[in-house]
């Protein structure tokens, strides 16, 4: 057996749990997640990249012991390095004002505490000030492309009006990590007699809860064409005002199971 190791964030976290369903992978490799940002001094790392045989990392700059360069300079002569830049892209979701971070669960300034549902998602913001948050998140979006071995920006830019991609700035829809998964197999070469497409799978534990509404002026502004009155949260759809109510009760969680606990009871799941 080869070993195939992912260093990266929370979306390593769904590169594995889809890898775990590709027979081709499963059959060759043993696979490791290594999540970094837990991990940004850890040297045991390096026995994990000099026995690897296929690694694939996030583009990391700021800590010297996992940057592509040193990874490149560890590894194993024939071991292959797949290089998969922080995608994030905040044109969905601008909000021109401070946000708190409740549990684990986005609430986007206190003044939401006075706001019915109504009176927040129908909140106005320019079409100029949509229009050159757009814009430059597109321009952020086309530099991170340019610097992953797996490219991205195209089938944003063709997709992303149609079927939405981001769960909120940091966390791709199943959308989008299918096309990744996809774009990697044909990096390694490996190719599977599965349909990638045809894959369901529930979201592992970044990419469940991480999840923001999309404001109807923002819709509007920029012609998105899908449904934005359900958003998908601990692997199930339900209507925006329940998710904007029911993040305004959790915020007395202490942690992220005690609101996943209330969200199954809110919920009968």
């Amino acid at each position: 057996m080869k070993n195939l190791l992912i260093l990266m964030n929370c979306l390593g976290e769904e590169i594995e749990n889809y890898f775990k369903h590709i027979p081709e992978i499963n059959k060759d490799y043993n696979i490791k997640y290594i999540k970094t940002h837990e991990n940004l001094t850890n040297r045991t790392i390096l026995d994990d990249i000099k026995l690897s045989d296929i690694i694939i990392t996030n583009n990391i700059k700021d800590y010297p012991l996992l940057t592509v360069k040193n990874i490149k300079k560890q590894k194993k002569s024939d071991c292959i390095v797949c290089v998969i830049e922080f995608i994030r892209f905040a044109g969905y979701f601008y909000f021109p004002y401070r946000r708190d971070h409740i549990n684990f669960l986005y609430v986007y300034d206190k003044s939401t505490d006075s706001k019915d549902f109504n009176s927040f998602i129908n909140c106005y913001i320019s079409d100029v000030d949509i229009k050159l948050n757009y814009k430059n998140c597109l321009l952020k979006l086309k530099l991170l492309d340019q610097e992953s071995d797996i490219k991205f920006y195209d089938f944003f830019i063709n997709w992303h009006k149609k079927i939405l991609l981001f769960r909120d700035n940091w966390h791709l829809t199943h959308d989008f990590i299918k096309y990744i998964i996809k774009q990697i197999l044909l990096f390694l070469n490996i190719q599977t007699v599965i349909s990638i497409d045809e894959l369901t799978l529930e979201y592992t534990y970044g990419h469940k809860f991480r999840v923001k509404p999309i404001l109807n002026c923002i819709k509007n502004t920029l012609g998105l064409e899908f449904n934005t009155d359900i958003v998908n949260i601990f692997n199930r759809n339900i209507l925006i005002k329940e998710y904007y109510e029911f993040i305004q009760d959790a915020k007395i969680c202490k942690n992220i199971n005690e609101t996943e606990n209330l969200f199954n009871q809110r919920f009968n799941k």
